[in-house]
C-alpha cells in the first residue's frame, strides 16, 4: 500500500522521462544512480557495497523508465550485461 502512495504521489508531482530503448550502457547506468529519480539503493551498511539494489527494484525499474516498457527477461538480460 505505501509502495502504491508513492507512486501515485511521484507520477502526479513529476513528469517521468523515459529513457530511449536504444540507450546505451552508460546512459542506463547515469539514470539508474539519479538521486531522484533512479533506482532506489539500500541504505549504506558496513557489510553492503555503496549503490545496492534489489534486483527486483531494478527490473521494475526499467519497465517504468524505459520507453515502451520491458519484459521481465529483457530486464534480466540487461541487468547482466551492466553487472
Amino acid at each position: 500500500m505505501i509502495i502504491f502512495y508513492y507512486i501515485i504521489i511521484y507520477s502526479a508531482n513529476q513528469e517521468l522521462t523515459k529513457i530511449k530503448s536504444n540507450a546505451t550502457n552508460v546512459e542506463i547506468l547515469e539514470a539508474m544512480k539519479h538521486p531522484q529519480t533512479g533506482v532506489g539503493f539500500l541504505t549504506q551498511h558496513p557489510s553492503l557495497p555503496s549503490q545496492t539494489f534489489v534486483s527486483a527494484d531494478a527490473i521494475q525499474w526499467l519497465n517504468n523508465h524505459v520507453e515502451g516498457g520491458i519484459e521481465i527477461e529483457h530486464g534480466i538480460n540487461i541487468m547482466k550485461v551492466k553487472i
